[in-house]
């Protein structure tokens, strides 16, 4: 009879044992999987924070000097969509070698772009117009189209736009002059920007806006296929 308890409560103690032992593994198992969820989220936050997006492109299709002697450049703008998709061309002539590219841009908190938040999970523009060294904004070559809502063409292509996206548009300026109403939609800057570059034949320049900061413009040379191309 001794026997038969002693056995008992041997399995016992070596089943006891051996469920500490799984269930420390199996604690490990999820201190390990928590973790890695972590580094993952903070990895797609520093992701969404730092990523930058196509937002358009453009060359110079021809440079002439006029009767005036004043340089006059024809550039060719092609912006794109949130897919990545080019909206109709847009060819314009500005003065001069040095080109603007003017464009309203909303940046948002980072907190609401590192969490992906809808409509405000990365900064937004609107480009306005395009205009030479010696030329004044105002004479600039207009880019933006009137919608009826406020939201611009580009953001509106493939589906109606949302009524965040309305209310940010229509309250830009009062965003841009009013920091508290700005705090309370999440508006980190509400601005308008004009980045510029002394544009060269031969090259394209791509404009990318940053997630959750401002307008770039990078050059790089313009594929051989298109160089001759001036439709």
């Amino acid at each position: 009879m001794l026997s038969r308890i002693t056995w008992f409560l041997v399995a016992l103690v070596v089943l006891s044992g051996g469920y500490l032992v799984w269930d420390h593994f199996t604690q490990q198992q999820r201190l390990v999987a928590e973790q890695q969820k972590v580094i993952e989220e903070k990895t797609r936050i520093v992701g969404r924070l730092t990523r930058a997006r196509r937002v358009a492109q453009a060359i110079v299709k021809e440079r002439v000097v006029d009767a005036n002697g004043k340089v006059r450049s024809r550039i060719r703008f092609v912006e794109v969509d949130d897919e990545g998709k080019p909206l109709p061309a847009k060819t314009v002539e500005v003065e001069g070698e040095e080109v603007y590219f003017d464009a309203l841009v909303l940046k948002f908190d980072h907190e609401l772009v590192g969490a992906g938040e809808p409509g405000k999970e990365h900064s937004l523009l609107l480009f306005r117009r395009i205009f030479g060294e010696h030329q004044k904004p105002s004479e600039g070559a207009r880019l933006d189209e009137d919608a009826k809502d406020g939201v611009p063409d580009v953001y509106r292509r493939n589906r109606e736009p949302s009524a965040v996206e309305i209310e940010l548009w229509n309250e830009f300026w009062s965003y841009a002059n009013d920091p508290k109403k700005a705090a309370a939609a999440g508006v980190r800057v509400a601005q308008g920007e004009a980045p510029h570059t002394r544009m060269e034949k031969g090259k394209i320049y791509e404009l990318t806006l940053d997630q959750s900061g401002g307008l770039n413009i990078t050059v790089s040379e313009l594929p051989a296929v298109l160089v001759n191309d001036e439709n």
